[in-house]
């Protein structure tokens, strides 16, 4: 069987460069930006390649439901990261993913175009949907977030 694609762009009203510097404080900041989402995240690594980052759940998910993502690719030019989640959702045997910050014309704004190859069981409709609205929720919060902190780096 094929993997499964799930691909999502969002607008954000940040410059890339804000956006790429909080996406690679990801880990510190996921659980002040959506703290029922996610409790804690723990780095095991310096976070580049080979990192593992593990984030807990609350009950917007699943409370103490775990999920660990290997770095397997951190691209500062191209402000682009790959990672590869080693656990997680028992709905699907594996997924990787890269996340990519794209400046508007202006540089005003960015995007975050977010793509991902899964293998799931045939049985689970909408899963693509899922992942998408989650990437495209803590996108839009991490914005959010940079616009109420104007001052963060």
């Amino acid at each position: 069987m094929a993997p499964e694609k799930a691909e999502v762009e969002v607008k954000l009203g940040v410059p890339v460069e804000r956006m790429w510097s909080a996406a690679k404080k990801i880990e510190v900041l996921m659980p002040q930006v959506l703290p029922d989402v996610f409790v804690r995240c723990d780095l095991e690594g310096d976070g580049g390649p080979g990192s593992i980052r593990v984030y807990h759940c609350g009950p917007a998910i699943q409370e103490g439901f775990v999920i660990r993502e290997r770095v397997d690719g951190i691209d500062d030019v191209g402000h682009s990261m790959s990672y590869t989640v080693v656990e997680g959702d028992p709905r699907y045997k594996s997924m990787r993913a890269t996340i990519r910050y794209v400046a508007s014309e202006d540089g005003a704004s960015s995007s975050a175009i977010f793509n991902a190859e899964y293998d799931i069981d045939d049985s689970e409709e909408g899963f693509s949907d899922e992942i998408t609205e989650m990437i495209s929720l803590m996108q839009t919060s991490l914005c959010e977030y940079l616009l109420a902190n104007p001052t963060f780096e």
